[in-house]
């Protein structure tokens, strides 16, 4: 097959091309903005030589950052986070449009998990981050504080039952008096928020870089378009056009034969 051949077709590539560039710009132009919102919650966990709080949820440290906020992570994008998100924000909210909404992930590198709302209004997007940190977080201190008054009541038994003099009861209330300082905090010393940041746009493509993009696209697209029904005429039989040379060339033939 010539490029003749496939040059004949040029209307069908220009055709495609013009498609192609206004279904860009149409999309561009139709394009809603998206805003994210960015909410960090702090590790601070427990040594782990510390035994104090062996048995409760509060974080300990793994000896690794990466498996430390890796394990934070888990606990704040499972399904019943995006449960309790949804109850905590109300309204439409449901534990799918939650999880679609937002994105948990540990910074690298840093005792930190960043919880990346988005929403098409940057206040909504504010209130998504903040609001999904703020459900995980009651919760998870409902959880803990349970497990700590269990912790001082089992203390309190056992210091209560043994010698006032003896070494053990001293440990024992010294850790008692730990405990009690952290239940009285009333929150999660070991998983904290921090800050939520101030909602951004999320970055698209500019009309003229969507049009640009669309073309070159389209150009593809017309030409193998070209190369197909050029090929499709010559099976079937069918020249794609015939010069003027060659018709004259064919009406001199049949002239002399006709003589």
């Amino acid at each position: 097959m010539s490029i003749r051949e496939i040059a004949r077709w040029w209307p069908l590539v220009v055709a495609v091309t013009l498609i192609a560039v206004c279904g860009g710009v149409w999309s561009s132009s139709r394009h809603v903005s998206t805003y994210t919102a960015t909410t960090r919650v702090v590790l601070a966990t427990l040594p782990q030589w510390e035994d104090t709080f062996i048995g409760t949820s509060l974080l300990h440290e793994s000896g690794d950052v990466e498996r430390t906020t890796a394990t934070a992570a888990a606990i704040l994008s499972s399904r019943r986070a995006a449960t309790l998100a949804a109850e905590y924000l109300g309204g439409d909210w449901t534990p799918d449009s939650v999880a679609e909404a937002v994105k948990v992930a540990p910074l690298q590198d840093a005792n930190v998990i960043e919880i990346v709302a988005k929403a098409r209004q940057p206040a909504l997007a504010a209130k998504i981050a903040e609001g999904y940190a703020k459900a995980t977080m009651q919760d998870r201190w409902r959880t803990i504080s349970a497990e700590l008054d269990k912790r001082i009541a089992a203390m309190s038994a056992e210091i209560a039952a043994g010698p006032p003099d003896s070494s053990h009861v001293r440990d024992a209330y010294t850790a008692l008096r730990t405990i009690q300082l952290i239940r009285s905090g009333d929150f999660d010393p070991t998983m904290k928020i921090d800050s939520t940041s101030a909602p951004v746009e999320v970055a698209q493509m500019s009309t003229m870089s969507t049009a640009a993009v669309a073309a070159a696209g389209g150009l593809c697209v017309g030409v193998f378009a070209a190369i197909g029904a050029a090929l499709l005429r010559r099976r079937m039989g069918q020249p794609a056009a015939s010069s003027p040379q060659h018709s004259a060339a064919a009406a001199g033939l049949s002239s002399n034969r006709g003589r």
